[in-house]
């Protein structure tokens, strides 16, 4: 099962998040916002403008605590915007609030990224009530189009594209309509590869392509090998605009490759293998469901010029026989969730191929939410020194099948209970340092695992 990355990335950026994360609040709440910044926050300010002041400094309308302002009950007069700035001008990004009573649609604070999931939630609150209730049947809207009613107030967007960014509302069956919400989504980068498979014989060809949002010159292409960790392009194979080829690989370039930006945004990530004797051809990226494929069973001596399939080929799904193909290739139409699993391919006199994972995205996928899904709080992938890092993997049944990994620049697969505290189902770091930085994932006793992703 492919998760979203993590990447963790130690570094000197400002950054201002907001507790709790969204950007609509009711009278009377407590709202939270900490700046991130590099060395002291003694050379920044916390500032915000509102509709009748500008440029004004935490002191005058919430309680300084470190690098984090306090607002205890806030009120329409505090709604605006909001971002750290240094005494040489230098800029955080910022957050906007607003204050209201009666309906609001929860929804996140900052950008999502293609790929992510989140849940709007829409509140309703008297103005001098203890507590808001979701409890309602829902209308839900994204720009003044009607998309859907829901019984107790929660829409979720699974995997969301720059399709479903726009403005959001809700409606409560009796107590109109909540103001709009702008819901951004920023395109993720992708990476594919060619030839599309993920297993290669000794001194192939392959290419692989980055394609990413705007200009490719904010991104690299990367990769970790069982020798080295994020590497770029350059040294280990041609780099050719947004695509990196390797002329002639083997079994040093075996690995995990994904693209990253300067701001540590990962694309997937793609894992290859060289190998030589059998080998089984299969799609290096998931499968959607009716999606067709072909598997195809390779032979190739190490210093062959070419390979073969032309040999009766038994295959096998999660180590049982399903059939056997008299020249090397078996095709499956219209794949669903039932096809997915560990493929391998034997040939008759040379041995068997080492397995592959076949995944296969459906419908299932957006609804019934039992694949492992890894998260990191405080919410963002780049942290300064010293920061806490909680960890957590959601696994379907008990976490005791599953362990968090890492891979950093200095040791690759490496168990939580070397780098961090165990809790349960979650690692947390206390104390971030360079040597932190890294690719981490979740992985089960069978060798599913989340998709790696990496950080300078």
């Amino acid at each position: 099962m492919m998760l979203a990355p993590v990447c963790l990335m130690i570094t000197a950026a400002a950054t201002l998040s907001i507790h709790p994360g969204r950007s609509v609040f009711f009278y009377y709440e407590t709202v939270t916002l900490s700046c991130a910044v590099p060395g002291s926050f003694s050379s920044w300010t916390m500032k915000r403008n509102t509709s009748t002041k500008s440029s004004v400094s935490c002191e005058t309308w919430g309680q300084l605590n470190g690098s984090s302002c306090i607002i205890k009950g806030v009120y329409p007069s505090d709604s605006g915007v909001y971002w750290c700035e240094s005494d040489r001008g230098e800029c955080s990004n910022t957050i906007n609030i607003r204050v209201t009573t009666g309906v609001i649609l929860e929804s996140p604070a900052v950008p999502l990224t293609e790929g992510d999931s989140v849940t709007l939630n829409c509140s309703y609150k008297e103005k001098y009530a203890k507590e808001s209730t979701s409890n309602f049947s829902t209308a839900f809207y994204r720009n003044g189009a009607f998309i859907g009613k829901r019984s107790e107030g929660r829409l979720m967007l699974i995997h969301v594209s720059k399709e479903d960014e726009g403005f959001y509302k809700c409606e409560h069956p009796t107590k109109g309509e909540s103001p709009e919400n702008w819901l951004e989504v920023r395109a993720a980068a992708t990476l594919s590869i060619h030839p599309g498979k993920s297993v290669f014989f000794y001194y192939e060809t392959v290419t692989l392509s980055c394609a990413v949002p705007g200009s490719f010159s904010s991104w690299t292409m990367k990769r970790n090998t069982s020798t080295k960790s994020s590497v770029s392009c350059e040294t280990w194979g041609q780099l050719n605009g947004s695509s990196c080829i390797i002329k002639g690989v083997y079994p040093s370039d075996s690995g995990v490759y994904w693209c990253e930006s300067d701001r540590g945004e990962c694309s997937n990530t793609i894992n290859i293998r060289v190998t030589t004797g059998v080998i089984l051809e299969s799609p290096a990226v998931p499968l959607t469901e009716g999606d067709s494929v072909t598997l195809n069973c390779s032979y190739k001596e190490k210093y062959a010029k070419g390979s073969t399939s032309n040999f009766s080929t038994a295959f096998y799904r999660n180590g049982a026989f399903i059939g056997k193909r008299s020249e090397g290739r078996l095709r499956l139409i219209h794949v669903s969730k039932e096809d997915e699993g560990f493929y391998k391919c034997e040939h008759p006199t040379k041995g068997e191929s080492p397995e592959n994972w076949l995944e296969v995205r459906g419908d299932d996928d957006d609804h019934d939410v039992a694949a492992a899904t890894l998260s990191i709080h405080p919410g963002k992938s780049v942290f300064f020194y010293y920061e806490t890092v909680t960890l957590s993997c959601a696994v379907p049944g008990s976490f005791s099948s599953w362990t968090m990994k890492r891979n950093t620049s200095t040791k690759s697969s490496v168990s939580c209970e070397t780098w961090g505290q165990l809790n349960g189902s979650s690692c947390i770091i206390k104390g971030v340092y360079p040597s932190d930085s890294g690719v981490y994932w979740c992985e089960s006793d069978r060798g599913s695992a989340a998709t790696p992703s990496t950080s300078e």
